[in-house]
């Protein structure tokens, strides 16, 4: 489930409904400047992983045979997990305990 979280400014994502959702998708069309991402270690590895590319790049990227782009974005991440053990551990190391 996405839904807005204030304004057009950000978005809040629920990661345990993220793939489902495309949030990556909803990112490329909003251009959020921040992200409120509820439950970020139900996110797929593949989702952490283009998560963690917008954080230290700043880039939204996405290759795929039917779809391409990157997309510089300039935004803040605010996400809270039930697991840690199921983050990525360079998403891990990028946020607040």
């Amino acid at each position: 489930m996405i839904r807005a979280a204030y304004d057009d400014k950000s978005v809040f994502i629920d990661g345990s409904y993220g793939s489902k959702a495309g949030i990556f998708e909803a990112l490329k069309e909003r251009r959020p400047k921040y992200v409120l991402l509820d439950e970020v270690d139900k996110l797929t590895g593949q989702d952490q992983q283009a998560l963690l590319n917008l954080m230290e790049s700043g880039r939204l990227t996405k290759t795929t045979k039917s779809e391409s782009y990157d997309i510089k974005l300039d935004t803040w991440v605010f996400a809270t997990a039930n697991d840690k053990e199921e983050l990525l551990e360079p998403l891990f190391d990028r946020f607040e305990v």
